[in-house]
């Protein structure tokens, strides 16, 4: 920490950042996004707040409480999906991951009136 000059308040709340990306990435690429609007918890954020999302229409989702500057913005993802669980050698997993189709996904946030 010294040699980087952080001190550990601004390490924890990177760390708590990095987290909450990770629980909201995952439920984004599981499809985790509920139909008819309801909501799914994301996880705590770095303030502490507790985060949900929502399906807001057809490749639409919202987050409560709204932690973006911008009101609706455009997140686009590759996916892969292997139809294998297990891989004799990280060398195989690599051949199978590379021979997968690649899926384009878009999705559209936009903050919820309140």
């Amino acid at each position: 920490m010294k040699v980087l000059g952080l001190k550990p308040s601004g390490i924890n709340s990177a760390h708590d950042l990095l987290q909450f990306c990770d629980a909201f990435s995952l439920r984004i690429c599981q499809c985790l996004v509920q139909p008819e609007q309801r909501r799914i918890e994301i996880s705590r954020g770095p303030d502490g707040k507790a985060y949900e999302m929502n399906s807001t229409g057809a490749k639409e989702v919202s987050v409560t409480p709204w932690p973006f500057n911008k009101l609706k913005f455009t997140v686009s993802y590759e996916s892969r999906t292997l139809s294998k669980l297990v891989f004799t050698s990280l060398e195989n997993f690599r051949k199978e991951v590379l021979l997968v189709k690649v899926n384009v996904e878009t999705l559209v946030f936009v903050s919820s009136p309140r």
